[in-house]
């Protein structure tokens, strides 16, 4: 446990670097030692989808069936070729898998199965399981969300499986698997970092078996040198601020279930889709606004009466008028990467309308409704940052 724990507080600390916090450890140990699984069980022999199978080569397995009412993405009857139909929990020699845990941990997350787990302080505001400590409210969620990459697809299925076996439908429903694909390296960033492509593949897997990857800590650093070599004056953001949100933003702008190609130079571009770009155009955006302030120019609190005759500014009002829109959809659906996108048009709208259409040289009205333009996309785009946990600077 001294290892693994090792492990777990330096993953913490690197997870703290991109504002990613955590409020409760659980421990496989611990969903075993409580008695979690034990309930469990006697909860699905009482469902006629979870039996011990008595021939074959899973003889003495205690499996669970796949619903032949199950239905794929497509609402077409769900044919897992690459799975068996039948999940083995328990195997012969008694042993539990990781779904079997993964369902008595699941029961325990809404609450059903009338067990808790102790609990200790395991660092400032974040809690561990353990063998001895004080009870707390924890679990007993309305909806439940996994972020697990698209491998666990089966096994994630199998957990809704449980849940609706069970009659526990509602729940099933609400459990929700977030499933992204796996991070590779570009062939530019796989060379720089010592990797052999002479095979001429289009991108890299991270291998620890072969040797391919790079530690989270070790990536950071060299974003955070990238960066500060591309940097004429600093003021603002350190360059390591902005090294963190360029690989957060680049992460979450695939969508999902795609294979992120991560290419280190390409994360830190300042035009582009990157998190650099949306970071320089906030910043710009509110440097036009403290100006205007400056010359007595508040925006106004309701928009100017007055007729846009730009197509710069069209198109820039009619993109922050979907924002809330997109906002909406992005929760329902569980995707980030609509964020990004989103944040990313926007910027660009900016900048074009930022180019047309002279923001603090402009007179009377115009330079009212502009600078009054400007102060919506600061408020808009600093919401959509904020979604991403990204930073909103005011200089760069």
């Amino acid at each position: 446990m001294l290892a693994a724990e090792r492990i777990v507080r330096e993953h913490i600390e690197d997870m703290s670097e991109f504002g990613i916090k955590y409020d409760l450890l659980v421990w496989e140990s611990s969903i075993v030692r409580e008695g979690f699984w034990s309930s469990a069980f006697q909860l699905l022999q009482q469902t006629s989808l979870f039996y011990q199978e008595t021939e074959g080569k899973l003889a003495g397995c205690w499996v669970l069936k796949q619903s032949s009412g199950d239905v794929n993405r497509e609402g077409q009857p769900q044919e897992m070729t690459d799975h068996a139909m039948e999940k083995v929990l328990v195997r012969s020699n008694g042993i539990l898998t990781y779904t079997a845990k993964d369902i008595a941990y699941h029961l325990w997350k809404y609450g059903l199965l009338q067990k808790e787990f102790s609990y200790q302080p395991f660092s400032d505001g974040l809690w561990t399981t353990c063998s001895h400590g004080i009870v707390k409210n924890f679990g007993n969620a309305d909806r439940v969300i996994n972020v697990i990459d698209y491998r666990q697809e089966y096994p994630q299925a199998m957990v809704k499986q449980a849940l609706q076996a069970l009659d526990y439908s509602k729940e099933a429903e609400k459990l929700h698997h977030v499933s992204y694909g796996v991070v590779s390296l570009s062939p530019s960033s796989a060379s720089q970092l010592g990797i052999d492509i002479s095979d001429g593949k289009s991108s890299y897997a991270m291998s620890g078996r072969q040797g391919i990857g790079i530690k989270v800590s070790e990536l950071i650093d060299i974003m955070e040198n990238v960066i500060e070599s591309k940097r004429s004056e600093q003021s603002g953001l350190s360059s390591r601020d902005i090294a963190t949100a360029a690989i957060r933003y680049y992460l979450l702008r695939f969508n999902l279930q795609t294979e992120v190609v991560f290419d280190l130079q390409q994360a830190t571009e300042i035009s582009g889709n990157t998190g650099v770009y949306l970071l320089y155009t906030y910043a710009r955006a509110t440097s036009v606004l403290n100006k205007a302030r400056e010359q007595n120019n508040n925006p106004a609190s309701a928009p100017i009466e007055i007729t846009s005759s730009e197509q710069a500014e069209r198109a820039l009002l009619r993109h922050i008028s979907t924002w809330l829109d997109t906002l909406h959809h992005a929760s329902q659906d569980l995707t980030p990467n609509t964020i990004c996108t989103y944040a990313h048009q926007l910027a660009t709208l900016f900048n074009n309308f930022y180019s047309a259409c002279p923001i603090l040289k402009a007179r009377g009205e115009v330079q009212l409704f502009r600078v009054w333009l400007t102060a919506k996309v600061i408020e808009t785009l600093g919401d959509a940052l904020e979604v991403l946990g990204l930073p909103t600077p005011e200089r760069m």
